[in-house]
C-alpha cells in the first residue's frame, strides 16, 4: 500500500479533530450551562447549605385548587455526574490532542519503528480507556437516576433529606410543576449532557479507528507488538533489522603495513636520462652498409 496521500490523511485526522475535540467542549459548555439554569432560580440557605425552591401547588396528589399552598423544598444535590461531566469533557480534549498527533506521525511509513510503537499505543490505549469510561459514566448515571425522584405530591413535602442529581431535580420540577419554564429548558439541556457521552464515545471509537488504519500499513498487530513492518511503498516488503555482530577479537588488530617513501619523480627520471645521453647512437646495419662507400681498384 502507497503513502497515504494528503486527502487520505485529512480523512484520517477528521474524528479527532473536527468530533472527538469540538463535542469535548460542547460537553463541557452543556453542562455549565445547566447548572446556570438551576442557579440562576434557586435560592441558597446558609443553614442548611443547600439550594432552595419555593412552589405554588398541591400539598397530596388530587388535591383541589383551594388546597393548594406554598412549599419550600431544600435541595441537596448529588454533583458525582457533574464531576465526571467536568473530568470527561477535559480528558476529551487531551485525547483528541493525542489522537491527531498520532494520526500525524504515522501519516509517512518513515520514523523509526520503536517511535511509531510508541505513537500507536498511547493514542489507541487512551481513546479505548477513554471510550469505555464514557460508556460506564452514561451507564452509572443514567442507572442513579432511574430509581430516584419524585412519585407523588407527597414526596415533595416530605421533611427527609432529599439528595439528587441536578438532572434529577429540574426534570421532576417541570413534571410536577410545569408554570416553572425553566425547568423545562433546564431538564433538556441535562438529558443533552448525559446522551451526549455516547457521541464523545462514538466519536473516540472512530480516532481508533483512523489509528488502526494507520497501524495496518505497517503490518497490523504483528509490527505493534514488535514484529517486522511493511514499507509504506512496496506491498509484502518488510523492513530489515541490522544484526549485532557479537564477534570479540582476542588481540588488537594489526597494524597495517607502512610502505617505504618513494623518490620523488624528478629524481626517477633523471638516471635513465643520463643513461640514454652516454650511450653510443647505434645505427641501424642497413645504414652503416650504405654509409661505407665501395673501394675501386684500378690496374
Amino acid at each position: 500500500m502507497g503513502t497515504p496521500t494528503g486527502l487520505r490523511t485529512l480523512f484520517l485526522i477528521i474524528p479527532p479533530l473536527v468530533l472527538l475535540l469540538p463535542i469535548s467542549i460542547i460537553l463541557f459548555a452543556l453542562d455549565r450551562l445547566a447548572h446556570a439554569f438551576f442557579i440562576a432560580q434557586a435560592g441558597y440557605s446558609w443553614r442548611a447549605s443547600s439550594h432552595t425552591f419555593t412552589f405554588y401547588g398541591p400539598l397530596t396528589t388530587g388535591a383541589p385548587v383551594s388546597e393548594y399552598a406554598y412549599i419550600t423544598i431544600s435541595m441537596f444535590v448529588n454533583n458525582a455526574a457533574t464531576k465526571a461531566y467536568i473530568i470527561l469533557s477535559i480528558a476529551g480534549a487531551l485525547v483528541a490532542t493525542v489522537g491527531m498527533c498520532t494520526v500525524w506521525e504515522l501519516r509517512r511509513v518513515e520514523g523509526t519503528a520503536r517511535h511509531d510503537r510508541l505513537w500507536a499505543w498511547v493514542g489507541g490505549l487512551l481513546n479505548l480507556i477513554f471510550m469505555g469510561a464514557c460508556v460506564g459514566v452514561f451507564g452509572w448515571v443514567t442507572g442513579t437516576q432511574s430509581g430516584e425522584g419524585w412519585k407523588s405530591y407527597e414526596d415533595v413535602s416530605s421533611r427527609f433529606v432529599q439528595r439528587y442529581t441536578r438532572e434529577t431535580w429540574v426534570c421532576q420540577i417541570d413534571e410536577f410543576f410545569p408554570r416553572q419554564g425553566w425547568a423545562g429548558k433546564a431538564c433538556g439541556v441535562a438529558k443533552a449532557t448525559r446522551f451526549l457521552l455516547l457521541v464523545v464515545a462514538f466519536s473516540a471509537l472512530l480516532t481508533l479507528v483512523s489509528i488502526a488504519v494507520l497501524v495496518h500499513d505497517r503490518g497490523g498487530v504483528k509490527w505493534l507488538f514488535g514484529g517486522k513492518g511493511r514499507y509504506g511503498g512496496f506491498d509484502n516488503v518488510y523492513e530489515m533489522k541490522h544484526e549485532v555482530s557479537t564477534t570479540y577479537y582476542g588481540s588488537p588488530p594489526q597494524r597495517p603495513m607502512q610502505q617505504q617513501p618513494q623518490a620523488p619523480m624528478q629524481q626517477q627520471h633523471q638516471a635513465p636520462m643520463q643513461q640514454q645521453q652516454q650511450a653510443p647512437i647505434q645505427q641501424p646495419p642497413q645504414a652503416q652498409q650504405i654509409a661505407q662507400p665501395s673501394a675501386v681498384v684500378f690496374k
